[in-house]
């Protein structure tokens, strides 16, 4: 894999103030266009790490959009799929790839389904193109959100679309080890649609660090869909600290939370380091959040707003770098109702 190093990066062109304000425009104008090639640059040596030749799969039943391989640079191919009954051949043995998937075209509930089926596979990327009416029928909202990296609206800039599938090719290939495969998802077992369609959003979710909510009826395996997050990201060797927060006696809670510090009260005979202190640096798992007393949730409010916590009889507020999934069986909009969260 190329190593890409700052140094290697050009620095920002620099104005010269003896310039009129017009040659000084032309000049910051110059530097960004400047960067933003360099930005292009990087990409496609990134995208071309894994492959000799970088793919652009465009499925589409009419429109072809009139891409041509020249406008992306050397080494590019594209290739029309017009039957959508032919995409999960061609994608389970392809190269690493970005995808357009024209989403204006109506499609029948069986063909949204076969294209769902074909949409799983984490080598590809996809980018949609759409419109506002279609946009308003929820199967095309979701085909976008669970399988797509962005999406465009027509009339759309096809520069813009460059850069986009550009940057979904890139992402595409950091999965080329791994092209055949759906998700590395643990202990979970399944080959069904809406099991896979569930390993993709966790594959989603896993390369973020946005906190994430997991709701779910008791043994439905909460707990395992957050380990294959902190698994599949970024914080895999950090540590993950499970919480059931409803087995917490109401008294300990924030002891048992954010720890003490020695002397805080009687029998504190030293210094302990709470739960959530112990996640530092991965992940932390709020298991069944929704059972916590209201006047916890108060003192959890503090820390999930600012990311710091401060020890029971300390007056040091320290910062946590860690990353938050909570979980609940719930009925998160009932509790609110009834003042219980």
């Amino acid at each position: 894999m190329p190593t890409l190093r700052v140094g290697d990066l050009p620095q920002p062109t620099q104005l010269d103030r003896t310039r009129s304000p017009h040659e000084s425009g032309t000049a910051v104008q110059a530097g960004v266009v400047k960067m933003l090639n360099v930005r292009e640059n990087v990409m496609d040596r990134l995208c071309k790490a894994a492959t000799r030749t970088a793919q652009v799969l465009v499925v589409s039943r009419h429109e072809p959009y009139g891409f041509d391989p020249a406008q992306f640079g050397s080494g590019w191919e594209i290739r029309h799929i017009q039957q959508i009954r032919d995409l999960s051949r061609v994608v389970r043995g392809s190269a690493p790839m970005a995808g357009v998937l024209d989403l204006e075209t109506e499609y029948s509930d069986a063909e949204l389904m076969q294209l769902e089926q074909s949409l799983q596979y984490l080598h590809v990327m996809w980018v949609a193109i759409t419109s506002s009416r279609m946009l308003e029928d929820e199967r095309v909202r979701r085909l976008i959100r669970d399988y797509c990296v962005d999406y465009v609206r027509t009339p759309f800039s096809f520069s813009e679309l460059l850069y986009t599938l550009k940057h979904a090719h890139g992402m595409a290939c950091l999965h080329g080890a791994r092209s055949h495969e759906l998700i590395g998802h643990g202990p979970m077992i399944g080959e069904c649609a809406v099991m896979r369609s569930m390993f993709r959003s966790l594959a989603k979710v896993a390369h973020n660090e946005a906190p994430v909510f997991i709701s779910g009826e008791s043994g439905t395996g909460k707990e395992l869909a957050a380990q294959a997050i902190h698994e599949a990201s970024s914080r895999r060797k950090g540590p993950f600290v499970a919480i059931n927060c409803g087995a917490i006696p109401p008294h300990l809670v924030q002891s048992e939370l954010f720890g003490y510090e020695k002397g805080a009260f009687t029998g504190a005979n030293q210094r302990k380091i709470g739960w959530i202190e112990q996640a530092q640096g991965g992940t932390l798992f709020l298991d069944e959040i929704g059972d916590l007393p209201l006047e916890s949730q108060v003192a959890l409010l503090r820390f999930l707003q600012q990311g710091t916590i401060t020890r029971l009889g300390g007056h040091q507020s320290i910062p946590l770098d860690l990353r938050i999934i909570s979980a609940t069986h719930v009925d998160l909009v009932a509790a609110q109702s009834d003042r219980a969260l």
